[in-house]
């Protein structure tokens, strides 16, 4: 059955709780033991669930329930316009630098690409700002 489009399914600019799930295929193990290779992946879990809060924070999403199970997670999420639209402009790039590049620091925390500034991008493009608090504008139209 074909999903939805996002923007058919999330309002804009109003507080959204939302039952979301993936899984893996090709009988691929996300965590715990597979038991016909008797790998055991549960040293996953905790980073996904890490990865999980930290990028439900950058799009202003809280995550009120996660299962990572052996083949598919499931998340229960929260749109939180309200605080998205508290956000500066150096604050929305910040958070698109951080989702784009996903760069990570020699202790192995995401980190701001060194040649790329926060606010010299809020001033020297106005427009991805106000789509970069909306992520569902940018795939209304695909």
């Amino acid at each position: 059955m074909p999903a939805c489009p996002r923007s058919d399914v999330v309002c804009v600019g109003e507080v959204g709780i939302y039952h979301c799930w993936s899984r893996c295929v090709r009988r691929a193990f996300l965590c715990g033991q597979d038991p016909l290779t008797g790998k055991d992946y549960e040293y996953r879990r905790e980073w996904i669930r890490d990865f999980e809060e930290y990028v439900a924070g950058l799009f202003g999403i809280e995550v009120g329930f996660h299962a990572e199970l052996s083949n598919h997670i499931h998340l229960v999420l929260r749109t939180r316009p309200d605080v998205v639209d508290s956000w500066s402009d150096e604050e929305v790039v910040r958070r698109w630098l951080d989702i784009s590049h996903l760069t990570k620091s020699r202790d192995g925390l995401p980190a701001c690409p060194a040649h790329l500034n926060a606010r010299t991008h809020a001033r020297s493009r106005p427009p991805l700002t106000s789509r970069a608090k909306c992520p569902t504008e940018s795939t209304r139209h695909h």
